[in-house]
Parts: C-alpha cells; sequence; structure tokens
C-alpha cells in the first residue's frame, strides 16, 4: 500500500529503512528525512515564493522537492538547466536552487505536518507547440491519483524490487515513476542515471532485484548488450516512456529477456494515458479512470482527453490521432501538431524553426524528424546573403558548426539538428504547396547505416556527410 505523498514525511517509518542508493551507499529514511527538515527549515526563513529546482543528482532532488513543498514554496521545474532554456523563464521565478543550502546543525528537529494536495505548488515547464515553455501546473492530489493507479496494476509484480533508471528526473514520467512512485512505496532508487547499455548491466548486477525505467532510444540499443543475457537476475519490469518503442526492439527485447517492455504513453500535459507490452499486442490499453472522447466520423481521430491526472478536472485535446478499438484499446495513428519526441526528449519543431530564423545565415528553415535506427533531427533551410556567402568562403562543415553551436545554449545535444540540407527553394507540389513527404524525400539517402557516422556531430569527432 502506497504512502500518499501529502503524509510522507510524517509516517512512522523504521529509521533505517532504504530510501536510496546514492551510487556509494544505502541512504536511510533517518538520513533523507532529516534533510528534508534542514532544508525546509532554512527555506522558510526565506521569501521568495516561486522556487526553481534545477539539480541532476535524484536524492538531492527529492530532499529539496519536498523541502520546497513542505516550506508553503511553489515548484517551478524546468524541462532542463541549459542558459536558454532557464532565460527564458525569466520572470517566473523568483530564486533557483541548485544544490542544497546551507543548514544549521539543530535544523533537523524541526517537525513536518501534512501537505496541502490542493494547493497549487508544482508547475512542470514543457516545449510548447507555440515554441515557448508551456506551463503545467500539477497538485498533489493528481500526483498521488496517478501513483495509485501505478501500484494497482503494476505493483505486485515489481514488488521490492530497486529502481534504476536511464532517464532524467525533470520531466512527469521520471519524476513519477524514477522518485514518486518509489517513496511513496518504500522501494529503493538508484541514484546514478545510466548512460550507456553497459552501465544498465552493472546497475542491474548490484542488487538483487531490479525494475528498469528507461526509453525507446535507451531499450532499442539493449539487444546490443550481450553481457544483459548472463546477468543472474535480469529486471523484473522494464517500462519505456517518451514514445513508442519500435516493433523490431521489442521483439528483440521479448527474445532476449523473456518479455517486451511495459510502454507508458502519455506527456507533461496529459499524465499517463495508456500502456502496452508488444508481447501481447502493439494496440494501447487506456489506464484506469481514461477516458477518449472522438468523433464517431472521424478515423483516426484527434481525441479529447478526460483524466483524472489532468489539473482541476480540465479536458485536453490531445496532440496524436488514434484509431478506437473494442475494450478500452486504440492505436495511434501520428502526430496532429509539431511537438516530437527524440531520444525521449521533448522538441517543438516550431520553436526550432524560431531559433534558427533569427540567425543570419538563415532566410527560411522547416525542421523535421529522420528515422533511421532512431529518430534524429533534420534541418532544410534556405540561406539569406550571409549564409551564402560564409557557405562558398568557409564551405559547409564550418556552416552546419556555426549553426550547432549557436543552438547549444538553447538544446540538450540529442536535440540538435544531425542532418541539415541547404537548398535554394523549398520544394513545391503541382499546385505550389510544401508538402512533408517532398522534405522528407530530400533525405532518402539517410538509411539506418547512415547513423554510423551523422553530420555534423562535432562532438564526437565524426566525419560531415555530404548531401
Amino acid at each position: 500500500m502506497l504512502i500518499p505523498l501529502h503524509q510522507l514525511a510524517i509516517q512512522h517509518n523504521e529509521p533505517d529503512f532504504n530510501v536510496c542508493h546514492d551510487g556509494q551507499a544505502f541512504v536511510t529514511w533517518r538520513v533523507w528525512i532529516a534533510r528534508v527538515r534542514a532544508q525546509t527549515a532554512v527555506l522558510k526563513s526565506r521569501t521568495e515564493q516561486r522556487w526553481l529546482l534545477v539539480n541532476e543528482n535524484p536524492l538531492d532532488f527529492a530532499v529539496l522537492f519536498f523541502a520546497l513543498l513542505h516550506a508553503n514554496k511553489q515548484v517551478i521545474i524546468p524541462a532542463n538547466g541549459l542558459p536558454g532554456t532557464l532565460s527564458q523563464l525569466a520572470g517566473v521565478y523568483d530564486a533557483i536552487v541548485t544544490e542544497s543550502l546551507p543548514t544549521h546543525l539543530d535544523d533537523d528537529s524541526n517537525a513536518l505536518s501534512a501537505l496541502d494536495v490542493d494547493a497549487i505548488s508544482i508547475v512542470l515547464y514543457t516545449s510548447g507547440s507555440t515554441g515557448m515553455p508551456k506551463a503545467v501546473p500539477k497538485r498533489l492530489r493528481q500526483l498521488e491519483a496517478e501513483l495509485d493507479v501505478l501500484e494497482a496494476l503494476w505493483g505486485s509484480s515489481i514488488g521490492q524490487s530497486t529502481v534504476i533508471a536511464t532517464v532524467p528526473h525533470h520531466h512527469i514520467y521520471g519524476l513519477l515513476f524514477r522518485i514518486l512512485w518509489p517513496l511513496a512505496a518504500r522501494r529503493v532508487f538508484d541514484t546514478v542515471t545510466c548512460s550507456h547499455p553497459d552501465d544498465i548491466a552493472v546497475r542491474i548486477a548490484m542488487f538483487d532485484h531490479t525494475v528498469l525505467i528507461s526509453s525507446p532510444s535507451q531499450l532499442a540499443r539493449l539487444p546490443e548488450l550481450a553481457t544483459l543475457t548472463t546477468l543472474k537476475s535480469l529486471p523484473r519490469m522494464m517500462f519505456s516512456s517518451g514514445g513508442a518503442l519500435s516493433a523490431l526492439a521489442a521483439t528483440q527485447l521479448s527474445q532476449a529477456l523473456g518479455r517486451a517492455p511495459t510502454e507508458v504513453l502519455g506527456s507533461t500535459e496529459t499524465g499517463g494515458i495508456a500502456w502496452r507490452c508488444q508481447t501481447d499486442t502493439d494496440a494501447w490499453t487506456m489506464l484506469p479512470g481514461i477516458h477518449l472522447q472522438v468523433e464517431a466520423s472521424a478515423l483516426p481521430s484527434q481525441p479529447i482527453l478526460h483524466s483524472p491526472f489532468l489539473f482541476d478536472e480540465q479536458v485536453v485535446l490531445m496532440d496524436d490521432l488514434i484509431e478506437c478499438l473494442p475494450n478500452q484499446t486504440f492505436r495511434l495513428c501520428g502526430r496532429a501538431d509539431k511537438v516530437v519526441k527524440v531520444e525521449q526528449k521533448r522538441l517543438s519543431l516550431t520553436e526550432l524553426e524560431q531559433v534558427l530564423m533569427k540567425h543570419a545565415c538563415i532566410a527560411h528553415v522547416a525542421a523535421l524528424v529522420v528515422t533511421t535506427r532512431r529518430e534524429n533531427v533534420a534541418v532544410v533551410a534556405v540561406l539569406s546573403t550571409s549564409g551564402r556567402e560564409m557557405l562558398l568562403r568557409d564551405g559547409r562543415n564550418a556552416l552546419i558548426k556555426a549553426l550547432r553551436q549557436y543552438l547549444t545554449p538553447y538544446y540538450e545535444s540529442v536535440l540538435l539538428p544531425r542532418y541539415w540540407r541547404f537548398v535554394e527553394a523549398f520544394p513545391m507540389n503541382s499546385v505550389g504547396k510544401v508538402t512533408h513527404a517532398q522534405m522528407m524525400a530530400l533525405f532518402d539517402n539517410v538509411t539506418a547505416k547512415a547513423t554510423v557516422e551523422s553530420e555534423a556531430d562535432s562532438e564526437v569527432g565524426r566525419k560531415h556527410a555530404t548531401a
């Protein structure tokens, strides 16, 4: 049975119960709650109300998250801590906390009380379809409701497994699955973020039983890890979110590990919507309490979502197109907007286009996603006079490098465009319209083998491809 988040800090837990593993040793409840109390005391003494929480360590993040709530502060969680992202959020926060604040020795003696589940205290920011970060408010009541559903569906299968992860914790999936669910269920969570498949094998081997919180991009690489199938204890479950896992990857994982991962469909705005395991079916099953309202005459449809995980019982027009099936199931049929998931990171193609349009070398630009072994960002650009001069003077590789450097303050490396096409004009069809198919045709020579050598990938020293 879960401990409600609003009562988490006042429950009488065994003081030596392990909360997490910090990469070196287990951290007990006694230590964790003492840190929460100490940070709460110092935050209560501060007058700032809106706090931007940016911390890459899951343990420190969890301490500061609950300390801010208990200090009656508003928690604001950005999509990442990049300078460009933070500059876009200027004005929405009064203070920023990136590490534990200095405290007095006796601060950990401060008693905590239950939290107000209906207080507006948490705001996550994510890329919106308009190109600017979008504020998504959350109440503890919605978060608790979603955790209850997760535990009811999969708690008995997971048992007391240690939670290991490849995904960060500053978006709704990582926040729920990696930190809040383990805390509420008294499961140990590992603070090490596995950046490579080999890291996953090492972390799995450290614990008796594990559950893996991951993404399609990471899981697609797991079948290449020969040592995975030789481990004494495989994960009891693997979760994936941030996009659909390919049928090929699901099949390979099922063959290697006995069962495909459990995929969870959702977003920061919507919370969880549905799940599937491709061992059984390619269709998605709605989570308990979810209702999708569709136009009976439309196929596929852009549904209206009714969910207990939405703020103040709002409804949301989903960005996905679906085909409804019997028994609360459906199939995905593509997107209706220009927000995509790349390497589990959310990206507004509209925003990327807007940022690039501000560069002196760009006259017109279109961003899209090219799928090879995994999804990659691609750009088609019409150069300005300055851009054409630079291309002739310095060459294509230098121009791409300059454009990528320009984008670096705004985007994480996996979201930087990998493929570039510079054209005199956008291709048009017979009626003078630019179509997605014609844009994609510019990248027909990009095959699965092309990912071995990515274009303009200066970070890993690969050669530039030529168009």
